[in-house]
């Protein structure tokens, strides 16, 4: 049998009490596909989110499972399969093909998954990191790659204590781009500069406009990355060049976006960045995987951890994740 974890109430303004743990039949091998046993899996705002608004909600006919990411092993092969043999360690990469488009997601005994949708785990990458591998280290990868900043210009970006901040510091700094890093608490500016940060503004003590500005030497930063929204996103926009862009991926905040007109006139670009055109294209995927996978065994990103929970123990972990500075990423152990 296969345990997994449904959400019962749509939307679920209470996410912990929205879920429940219940049995299902555990999937068989079809042609070309594999099934993962899931030895690990993450607990993301992304998760967290669809439970709130209901976006599951068309799968509640069958149950619709949660979670974004995770890590296996091979349990079963299915006629064809080539690349893969059992007790393989593996990442199925759930989030766009089977937990968007089908309600199937990670937080589950057994996942059933097609063999172009796995990366192998080097063993040197314990379960922790690996189950982490997707959402925010190919979110960091991309909009780093798309945004094209100069070695030794600046980006801002907002929320740089968050797990998904530090990786874009360690990456940042390997590729040879400066930032310019928000937080809200002062004992996290000598944390990030450890980690390699190039300034830690506190937005609770600082004017953030005024001192980019005297970092950059009046030029502004090049680029921001935003995952606040609100009025954040106008003191950011307030804060990078001429024609400069600022991406908005999250709305910590609010999911309003505030602009300010003048910030327009200057043709200060703002968007919402998706990880969905680098997970449709191959070749950019690819490179993607390999990156990552060189950076991460080489320590050159290193994702936080956090707390581990039993996956029965998914209330208690769903609660430690919304927790205000919690650390690093929760993981649900199966």
């Amino acid at each position: 049998m296969n345990r997994a974890i449904v959400q019962k109430v749509f939307p679920g303004s209470n996410p912990a009490e929205s879920l429940a743990l219940v049995w299902k039949e555990k999937p068989q091998a079809m042609a070309g596909k594999v099934v993962v046993r899931m030895t690990a899996s993450a607990i993301n705002p992304i998760d967290l989110k669809y439970i709130r608004s209901g976006f599951l909600a068309r799968f509640s006919h069958k149950g619709a499972i949660l979670g974004s990411e995770g890590v296996g092993v091979i349990h079963e092969v299915g006629e064809g399969v080539s690349s893969y043999k059992l007790g393989e360690r593996v990442i199925p990469v759930v989030f766009f093909k089977y937990y968007v488009e089908e309600g199937e997601g990670a937080w589950q005994d057994y996942l059933h998954v097609e063999e172009e949708d796995l990366v192998r785990v080097p063993d040197s990458i314990p379960d922790s990191i690996a189950a982490q591998f997707v959402i925010n280290p190919w979110t960091v990868y991309g909009m780093l790659s798309d945004l094209c900043i100069p070695k030794s210009k600046y980006l801002v970006q907002t929320a740089a204590a968050s797990v998904f901040g530090r990786q874009c510091i360690q990456l940042a700094k390997y590729w040879g781009i400066k930032t310019i890093n928000i937080v809200r608490r002062e004992e996290l500016k000598e944390e990030l500069k450890d980690l390699g940060a190039d300034e830690v503004i506190n937005s609770e003590t600082e004017d953030i406009i005024k001192r980019v500005r005297e970092i950059t030497n009046g030029e502004g930063a090049y680029a921001c990355i935003d995952a606040v929204g609100g009025i954040l996103t106008k003191v950011v926009a307030g804060c990078v060049r001429d024609k400069g862009k600022v991406i908005v991926y999250g709305s910590m905040g609010s999911s309003d976006v505030i602009i300010n007109i003048f910030d327009l006139i200057r043709e200060v670009d703002v968007s919402y960045w998706s990880l969905t055109p680098l997970y449709e294209d191959k070749n950019k995927k690819t490179r993607c995987i390999l990156d990552l996978l060189y950076m991460t065994d080489h320590k050159i990103i290193t994702p936080l951890a956090g707390k581990t929970f039993a996956l029965e123990n998914f209330k208690e972990a769903i609660k430690e994740s919304e927790a205000y500075a919690r650390g690093g990423k929760i993981i649900l152990i199966n």
